[in-house]
């Protein structure tokens, strides 16, 4: 359901649908939903800057967390009733933003808010999120291929420029 580098590029965690994870290069394992008895569907994992922890997303929008990832609050809390879709730390990993199927974004922590798709009325289903290099913006993927940036985040096109007729299922940085 979901993949998370490590910092620098040299490995990554897997996320399945059942809630295992796989590392793989310099990643480490530091658990997962099945080995907790932790319930819910997973949707995404997202991973310290540190590369020392990550945290599992829900749909329903918990968050579980391991290794060096700090817990500041989730969608069920919040009463929210929505479909979590993804999630990206802050650059300090001091907070961390969920976004939702609406394309409506929660900051926790640090995490800074500059705007979701439901305040500018973008039509679509988002899909993935990824925070700027900088910490000072984001990008929200839709499924249809739209790409939505906020804050300092740079803009270099999208899927729907290009006239590809593809359904995306994810956005990273480099």
């Amino acid at each position: 359901m979901g993949l998370a580098e490590t910092p620098g590029g040299l490995g990554y965690s897997i996320l399945t649908a059942t809630g295992a994870i796989y590392s793989f290069g310099n990643a480490q394992y530091f658990g997962n939903m099945i080995d907790h008895n932790l319930a819910g569907v997973p949707i995404a994992i997202a991973a310290t800057s540190t590369g020392l922890g990550y945290a599992i997303l829900t749909t329903s929008g918990a968050v579980y967390n391991f290794g060096d990832s700090n817990y500041f609050g989730n969608l069920i809390d919040h009463g929210y009733l929505g479909t979590a879709v993804s999630m990206t730390y802050s650059q300090t990993d001091g907070g961390y933003g969920i976004l939702t199927a609406t394309g409506g974004l929660y900051s926790f922590g640090d995490f800074q808010y500059f705007g979701n798709m439901i305040d500018h009325h973008y039509k679509g289903t988002a899909l993935s999120i990824t925070e700027s290099g900088t910490g000072n913006g984001y990008a929200i993927m839709a499924r249809g291929g739209g790409l939505f940036t906020f804050g300092d985040q740079p803009y270099f096109g999208n899927m729907l420029d290009h006239g590809y007729p593809l359904t995306v299922a994810a956005i990273s940085n480099t």
